[in-house]
C-alpha cells in the first residue's frame, strides 16, 4: 500500500456521471481485489465492454505506479488518490477503489443508505456496512474518471514543462510536506541550543566569577551540557531525516525521468547516453541538496535576524562587523557566479568523456579492425585535459571563496573583540559581554556562509543539468484523444500526401505519400537502400509523426490512438533491432506478460531459435550479452523475429527480416510464415527475393517518393524493366 499511495498528488474531486451499479460487471478472468482487474471493471462502467483483450493485459503480482497509470489510460481513464475515512465519500465519488490493511481492492459504486455502500464482488453487484468496511480500510481512495479530450491543437503547442528544480521541489513538498516540517523544528532547536554556550560565558564572566557562585556555576554548566547534548541528538535527527528525504526525492524523481526518456518521442530526447547518465547524477546531489536549503531559508535566516538583534542588544554597534562580513562573502560568491560558465564547460566535458567511452567499450572491435586505437587515445587525452584545465579553475575558485569565508570570518571575530575593548573601555559592555559577543559573531556568520555555499552548489547543479531539462521539455508519446482507446482497431492505414523530414535535416526523407493498406493485405515495400521504407514502417508504429500531410488509422488520424495500442496491433521488427543483455528466453519475453508454454514453443520453432537454442547446453538460459552481442546476426534477427512473433499481433511490420540470415534458414522461415500467416496484414520492406514470396502486392519507393503501386508481377516488370534500360 506504501508504493501504491506515492502515486499522485491528492487533488479535488470534480462531479462525474456515475453509472448504475448494475453496470459494473467483473472483468473476465481479472482476480478478485486485484488493484488493476478493478480499474478494468471501473472502465467497463463508462464504456460498456470490458477491455481485456483490446487494452493492454494486466500485469500479475504487485502494481507499479507505472502500471497503474499506463492501465488507466489505456482503459480511457485518469486515476488519482487520497486519504480519505469511507464516511466522507459522497455520490461524486463513485466508482471508487478502495484499499483494505493488506493491501486488497473494492469497487464501491455508490452509497444507498448512509451506513451502506454498493459495491462489485467476483459475483456481481453487493452491498456491505460500512462499519465492516471501515474496519479493515487502509485510508487510500482510488478516484477514477474518463479521460476528457484533449484540445485538437494540444498535441502541437504542449504546455511549458516544469523545470529540474521545480520537478524535485514539488515532488518534496508533496510527499515529504510532513518531514519538511520535522526538520525545520530541529533545525530551529539546535540554533536556540547553539545560543546556550554564549550566554553561558557570558553569565560566568558577569555572574560567576565576581561572586565565586559555585551553585551557581556548575546549575549553568549541566543546563549547558544538556543543551549541548540535545544539540547532537537534533543533530543527528536533522542528517538522518535530511537524507531520507533526499534519497526518496531522488529514486522517485529519477525514475519519473527514467520513464520519461522512454516514453518520449523518438529523436526529442538526445542520444547522448553519457550526458543524461551524468545528468542523473546531479539530480541526486539537488536531491540530497534542497531539503538542507529549504530548512536554512526558513529557519536560519530569521535565526540569523534574531541573533543580530540579540548582538545588538549585548553589544550594540559591534553587530555591523558579522553584517559586513557576510555581504563580503556575498560579494565573491557572486563573483564566481559570473564565471559560472565554468561549471556548464565542465559538465559538456564530462558528458563528452563518458560518450566516448560507452562507444569506445561497445565499439572496441571496430575500433581495433580500422587501426584507429591511437587517433582514439589522442581523442580521449584532448578531452581529459579539456576536463581538467576547466575543473581545475573551477575548483580553485570555489576553494578560494571557502577559505576566503573562513578568513573573514575569523577577522570579524577579531575585529569584533577590538571594538569590543573599546566598548568596556566607555563602559558600555562588560568582560562577559565581550565573550559572548566573540562567540555570537562566529553564531551570526555561520548560517549564513552555509547558506551562501548552498545557493551557489544549487546553481552549479542547474547549470550541469541541461540534459536533464531538455528531457523534461521533450514532448511524449501519449495519445491526442483518450475516447480514442474505446475504439478497437481494424488495422485499415491510409497516407494522404504524409511527408517527413528528420529532426536537424533539410532534406525531406519521405515526400507526398499517398497509400492505403488494408486489414489482411499482404504488401511489400521495395526500393534502394535510403529510399524511405524503413522511415515509412517507423511512421506506422508512431515512432515518428508525420510533418506533412495525414496518417489515417481505421479513418481517424494515428494520433488519436496510444502508440502502446497502436504496436500491440501492428508487430514491429526493425532491420537493426538488438535484444538486451539477458537470458535468451528473457530476451524473446521482453515486454511481454504471460506468455504460455506452446506460444513461447510455437514463435521460436517458426523464427528458428529453437535450432541454436537446443545445441548449447545452457538452453534457453544463455546470455545473449550486450546487444546481443553473444549471438550471430542471424541468431539476433531469430530472436528478434520470435519475440515479434510472441505477442501475436494482428499485422506484422518487418524490416529485413531476414538479411543477416543464411539461404536455409530463410527459406524455411518463408515458408512458416507464408503457412501460418492466416488473415494477419503483412507489411514487409526487403531487398530478398524469397521474402517477396510472402506478398501479392508491391509498393516501389525511391527517394521517399512512391514511384509505383500495384500486383507484385507487374511492379517486378517495372523494376526489371528499369534495370535493364
Amino acid at each position: 500500500m506504501t508504493l501504491l499511495s506515492s502515486l499522485f498528488s491528492p487533488a479535488r474531486r470534480r462531479p462525474t456521471p456515475v453509472p448504475p451499479a448494475d453496470a459494473v460487471q467483473p472483468a473476465p478472468g481479472s482476480a478478485e481485489g486485484h488493484l488493476l482487474a478493478d480499474i478494468d471493471a471501473v472502465a467497463q462502467a463508462w464504456y460498456g465492454r470490458s477491455w481485456f483483450g483490446e487494452a493492454e493485459p494486466l500485469p500479475t503480482g504487485v502494481a507499479t505506479p507505472e502500471e497503474l497509470t499506463a492501465a488507466a489510460e489505456d482503459r480511457g481513464l485518469k486515476i488519482w488518490y487520497a486519504q480519505r475515512s469511507l464516511s466522507s465519500l459522497h455520490d461524486a465519488d463513485f466508482p471508487c477503489v478502495i484499499l483494505d490493511q493488506e493491501g486488497r481492492s473494492t469497487v464501491l459504486t455508490g452509497r444507498p443508505a448512509p451506513d451502506r455502500f454498493s459495491l462489485l464482488t467476483s459475483g456481481g453487484p453487493g452491498e456491505a456496512a460500512l462499519a465492516d468496511l471501515a474496519a479493515s480500510h487502509g485510508g487510500t481512495v482510488f478516484f477514477v474518471a474518463p479521460r476528457e479530450p484533449a484540445p485538437q491543437d494540444a498535441r502541437r503547442d504542449p504546455a511549458p514543462p516544469a523545470g529540474l528544480l521545480r520537478t524535485v521541489a514539488g515532488e518534496m513538498a508533496t510527499r515529504h510536506r510532513g518531514r519538511l516540517a520535522v526538520l525545520c523544528v530541529a533545525a530551529a532547536l539546535a540554533n536556540v541550543f547553539l545560543l546556550s554556550v554564549p550566554i553561558f560565558s557570558m553569565a560566568v564572566y558577569d555572574r560567576v566569577i565576581p561572586h565565586l557562585a559555585m551553585e551557581t556555576l556548575w546549575a549553568l554548566a549541566l543546563g549547558v551540557g544538556l543543551a549541548l547534548a540535545l544539540d547532537l541528538a537534533i543533530r543527528v535527527v536533522r542528517m538522518r531525516l535530511s537524507d531520507a528525504v533526499g534519497l526518496s526525492v531522488a529514486t522517485s524523481v529519477q525514475a519519473r525521468l527514467f520513464s520519461r526518456i522512454v516514453r518520449a518521442q523518438l529523436g526529442a530526447v538526445g542520444a547522448a547516453g553519457g550526458g543524461v547518465q551524468t545528468s542523473m547524477r546531479e539530480v541526486e546531489a539537488l536531491a540530497q541538496l534542497l531539503p538542507g536549503l529549504v530548512a536554512s531559508v526558513a529557519i536560519d535566516v530569521p535565526f540569523f535576524i534574531a541573533s543580530s538583534l540579540l548582538l545588538y542588544g549585548i553589544a550594540g554597534p559591534v553587530a555591523w562587523i558579522p553584517l559586513s562580513g557576510i555581504a563580503l562573502i556575498a560579494l565573491i560568491q557572486l563573483a564566481g557566479e559570473v564565471r559560472g560558465q565554468q561549471a556548464v564547460e565542465a559538465a559538456r566535458l564530462n558528458a563528452a568523456q563518458a560518450n566516448l567511452l560507452l562507444e569506445s567499450v561497445a565499439g572496441v572491435e571496430t575500433v581495433k579492425v580500422a587501426n584507429a586505437t591511437r587517433p582514439m587515445i589522442r581523442r580521449w587525452e584532448r578531452l581529459v585535459d579539456g576536463a581538467a584545465l576547466v575543473g581545475h579553475a573551477h575548483r580553485m575558485h570555489g576553494a578560494f571563496a571557502l577559505q576566503a569565508a573562513g578568513a573573514i570570518s575569523q577577522a570579524a571575530v577579531v575585529i569584533g573583540m577590538v571594538l569590543s575593548v573599546y566598548q568596556i573601555g566607555d563602559g558600555a559592555m562588560t568582560i562577559g559581554a565581550l565573550s559572548a559577543t566573540s562567540m555570537l559573531i562566529g553564531r551570526v556568520m555561520a548560517p549564513m556562509t552555509q547558506l551562501g555555499a548552498q545557493l551557489h552548489r544549487l546553481l552549479q547543479i542547474l547549470r550541469s543539468a541541461r540534459t536533464i531539462e531538455a528531457i523534461l521539455a521533450a514532448p511524449t508519446e501519449d495519445a491526442g484523444d483518450g475516447t480514442a482507446a474505446r475504439r478497437p482497431i481494424q488495422g485499415r492505414l491510409a497516407f494522404k500526401g504524409v511527408g517527413f523530414t528528420y529532426p536537424g535535416e533539410t532534406s525531406p526523407a519521405l515526400t507526398g505519400v499517398d497509400l492505403s493498406i488494408a486489414p489482411g493485405e499482404r504488401v511489400g515495400l521495395i526500393g534502394r537502400a535510403g529510399s524511405g521504407k524503413s522511415t515509412l514502417l517507423k511512421l506506422v508504429l508512431r515512432l515518428h509523426t508525420d510533418t506533412e500531410g495525414a496518417l489515417l488509422l481505421d479513418g481517424h488520424d494515428i494520433r488519436q490512438t496510444a502508440p502502446e495500442r497502436v504496436r500491440r496491433h501492428f508487430g514491429f521488427m526493425r532491420q537493426d533491432s538488438a535484444p538486451f543483455d539477458d537470458t535468451l528466453r528473457n530476451a524473446i519475453c521482453f515486454g511481454l506478460d504471460g506468455v504460455s508454454e506452446d506460444a513461447f514453443a510455437r514463435a521460436v520453432a517458426l523464427a528458428g531459435v529453437q535450432e541454436f537454442a537446443a545445441r548449447h547446453p545452457a538452453g534457453y538460459g544463455i546470455r545473449v550479452g550486450p546487444r546481443g552481442e553473444r549471438l550471430s546476426g542471424g541468431e539476433r534477427q531469430s530472436v528478434m523475429l520470435a519475440r515479434t512473433l510472441l505477442g501475436d499481433p494482428r499485422a506484422l511490420v518487418l524490416d529485413e527480416p531476414t538479411a543477416a540470415m543464411d539461404n536455409a534458414m530463410e527459406a524455411r522461415i518463408v515458408r512458416e510464415l507464408g503457412a501460418t500467416l492466416g488473415d494477419r496484414t503483412l507489411i514487409i520492406a526487403t531487398h530478398r527475393a524469397p521474402l517477396l514470396g510472402l506478398v501479392d502486392r508491391l509498393v516501389w519507393i525511391e527517394h521517399g517518393r512512391i514511384v509505383a503501386d500495384g500486383p507484385k508481377a507487374e511492379i517486378l516488370r517495372k523494376v526489371s524493366g528499369q534495370n535493364a534500360a
